[in-house]
């Protein structure tokens, strides 16, 4: 009888200790958010705008992550990210073309641009959007016979870097995401591609001056 009842004693606690274990891993994989975020990414992000004057691509999203704010706080992101450009313009006979491209990068924090400064006397508070590449491309012929030919090739590539502060940030949980846009100018024919590769987000919580201003 005692074997009987240590066999059954025995049974119980293990049937116990599995579902504890069951328990234990399924309460570990729910985890909240951090209250620091850092993202990276290296896939090509494209934006190319056939040129015409003011034309600009639709934005697309670089990096994202999610934070966690247990108390009001204030905030410090940094992005950094390689660029680059192409413009391509054309002219028939002689003539003037003219390409200029410029991709900006902002960041939104649960829908809403993180503006660089707020100050009235500056403008502000502006739309956040910071240059991160820029270039403008002219090409002018005169005077060229029927056989003269003129080519031009230009293609460069940089890594860019900014930083916001967003102050005074609420509790809670915030989506934080960085985005990109190019805008195209011309005069004439042409098209203007730009690329974004390798880049990076790093948002940390700042204690500021309580009466800081950006």
């Amino acid at each position: 009888m005692k074997r009987l009842l240590f066999g059954i004693s025995l049974a119980a606690v293990l049937t116990f200790a599995l579902a504890l274990s069951n328990f234990v891993v399924r309460t570990s994989a729910i985890h909240q958010p951090a209250d620091k975020v850092a993202a990276s990414a290296s896939t090509l992000q494209v934006m190319q705008v056939q040129l015409v004057e003011g034309m600009s691509s639709l934005p697309v999203s670089l990096l994202s992550g999610t934070l966690r704010a247990s108390s009001p706080t204030d905030l410090i992101l940094q992005v950094s990210a390689e660029c680059a450009l192409w413009t391509d313009v054309a002219v028939v006979g002689n003539g003037t073309s003219e390409a200029i491209a410029t991709v900006e990068v902002w960041i939104e924090i649960d829908g809403v641009a993180v503006p660089v400064t707020s100050d009235p006397a500056a403008g502000g508070p502006d739309n956040g959007k910071v240059t991160f590449a820029n270039r403008e491309f002219r090409l002018t012929t005169l005077n060229l016979d029927e056989d003269d030919e003129i080519q031009l090739y230009l293609r460069t590539k940089a890594a860019h870097a900014f930083d916001w502060v967003r102050l005074n940030l609420g509790s809670g949980i915030h989506v934080i995401e960085v985005k990109a846009q190019l805008t195209a100018q011309v005069t004439g024919m042409g098209t203007a591609k730009a690329l974004v590769e390798k880049r990076t987000l790093v948002a940390e919580p700042a204690k500021l001056a309580n009466d800081a201003t950006i």
